[in-house]
């Protein structure tokens, strides 16, 4: 597995921190007053969600699974049975026939990643710096990971 690395450095002076926290604490204000309507929306919708699973409870038939009755016809019915598959199932891409109910490709490609590594320095006069590591391996990975937008690049 191959490995590559970038160190970047950022400094921030104490006004930029000093503005920072507040902007913060002034954020975080407002969304704990905002919590509270969100909270009472949510759990109304929570107990909504609750008498309808219970109406549903109460309504639901059981039938058997080898026959439709038409006094079933718009209601709320629960079926279970043994699920056979009959025919083959195939991927003609790859060649490859199952018995089964359903068949999945899944396709990797071996690419760079990046990973991101942060950590925050205190320096003289309340400022701080900030040094960033970027770390770059090749690995197997589903979805395209585009390069271009690697910090490196």
């Amino acid at each position: 597995m191959a490995r590559h690395s970038v160190t970047e450095v950022t400094h921030q002076g104490f006004g930029k921190r000093l503005t920072n926290s507040i902007t913060g604490a002034i954020l975080g204000g407002c969304l704990f007053i905002a919590a509270f309507p969100l909270l009472w929306w949510n759990e109304g919708r929570a107990i909504s969600e609750y008498r309808a699973l219970s109406e549903g409870a109460d309504a639901v038939v059981n039938v058997a699974n080898d026959r439709i009755a038409a006094a079933n016809e718009g209601k709320l019915v629960h079926v279970s049975g043994r699920v056979e598959a009959t025919p083959l199932i195939a991927d003609a891409g790859i060649g490859v026939s199952v018995d089964g109910l359903a068949l999945r490709r899944i396709v990797e490609m071996y690419q760079w990643q990046e990973s991101r590594e942060t950590h925050e320095k205190k320096t003289l006069g309340g400022g701080s710096d900030t040094v960033t590591e970027y770390k770059y391996q090749t690995d197997w990975d589903d979805d395209p990971v585009n390069s271009a937008d690697f910090h490196d690049a």
